[in-house]
């Protein structure tokens, strides 16, 4: 086989490889959703918001539920999935 077939199926062979590799290191769309948590509350009545299921919860509430609630965020809360902003419906 000539030298420049024998680099074409190694390139080829090295960028599907490159491929392959990028697929099974992507985040996957069959990801378990986070169930929302209903967070503790302080003794004003507060919830104290810590994890993105206690915000889920918090949202869902105020949302659906009742404007009334106030809380706390208690920690920084990541709404990235795999490094890309999550969709987030606004609270309120």
């Amino acid at each position: 086989m000539p030298p420049h077939r024998t680099n074409r199926k190694l390139q080829l062979t090295a960028f599907l490889l490159l491929l392959l590799l990028s697929a099974l290191a992507a985040p996957s769309a069959a990801r378990a959703a986070i169930a929302p948590v209903e967070p503790a509350s302080d003794d004003h009545g507060v919830y104290l918001l810590s994890e993105l299921g206690h915000l889920l919860w918090f949202r869902e509430t105020v949302n659906d539920v009742s404007a009334d609630i106030k809380a706390k965020l208690m920690n920084d809360i990541d709404l990235s999935e795999g490094g890309s902003p999550s969709h987030w419906p606004p609270i309120g």
